[in-house]
């Protein structure tokens, strides 16, 4: 990608409220991933329509807008790619790549246009007895207090921070930048997460601090929690420097919706 890509505020974009828009199809990585396009799903047997307009019984009614999202995907696939070709050309590296293997589901459909959608399906007598809504998935939020969220019912962030003293957020999409909520892109939020957090605890005065003397040890074992990696770890305090190892941690972890406080 060309430099700077996943870096792109919601703010910086011609129409912010893209951010908002749904994410990709994705199928895995390596040899366990291949490309979803419609027209692909649709030669293997998938019956396409548009989008769901109404349910009445067992009817459904659709917009006849199916094939102007195939064109969208399209063209969407088309912009990313040449993104990358950028990014590469840019790079000097280019020339030293081996060609693109052809891809037959990534070819752009030759007529989205003529592509219709129907316009009703009778569950019953299609035979069709469950309906899986594969709408995506997001976070629940609702045991947070109501004047904490936006009207999307998912906390108010400015940046890592939200208004409520000492509640921090990562892996939200948008959440500083394109790449949020991406792996490579939720690293980099988890520094500003530690500098926040190295703020606030610089910020605290020695008298919000108290006195400070040595901690007494505590009384019987220690509780130790199992970690994501499969090893026993024993609780401690969250501190800045231990708050600063996201950076290194977070590689590992799914970012979709993490939260954390501290006290």
């Amino acid at each position: 990608m060309p430099a700077g890509f996943f870096d792109q505020r919601a703010e910086d974009l011609p129409d912010p409220s893209a951010s908002r828009a749904a994410q990709p199809l994705t199928s895995g990585v390596g040899r366990y991933g291949h490309t979803l396009s419609l027209q692909w799903l649709e030669s293997i047997g998938v019956r396409l329509t548009g989008h769901l307009r109404s349910v009445e019984g067992s009817r459904l009614t659709f917009d006849d807008d199916l094939g102007e999202s195939i064109r969208f995907a399209d063209e969407s696939s088309i912009a990313v790619i040449r993104r990358v070709e950028q990014g590469l050309i840019a790079r000097g590296i280019a020339a030293s790549l081996p060609p693109v293997e052809h891809d037959p589901a990534d070819v752009p459909h030759p007529d989205p246009a003529s592509v219709r959608s129907p316009e009703t399906i009778d569950l019953d007598t299609s035979g069709i007895a469950s309906v899986v809504w594969a709408t995506g998935f997001g976070g629940r939020f609702d045991y947070l207090d109501p004047a904490w969220l936006d009207g999307r019912g998912v906390p108010r962030p400015d940046g890592v921070e939200t208004p409520v003293p000492g509640l921090y957020v990562l892996g939200f999409p948008w959440l500083t930048c394109r790449g949020s909520g991406l792996i490579w892109g939720i690293d980099a939020d988890a520094t500003r997460l530690a500098d926040a957090l190295t703020r606030r605890d610089r910020g605290l005065s020695r008298r919000d601090r108290g006195p400070t003397t040595p901690r007494p040890a505590a009384a019987g074992p220690r509780r130790r929690w199992p970690s994501r990696r499969g090893v026993y770890r024993s609780e401690t305090s969250i501190t800045p420097r231990r708050i600063a190892n996201l950076r290194s941690s977070t590689r590992s972890w799914n970012p979709s919706f993490s939260m954390m406080f501290a006290r």
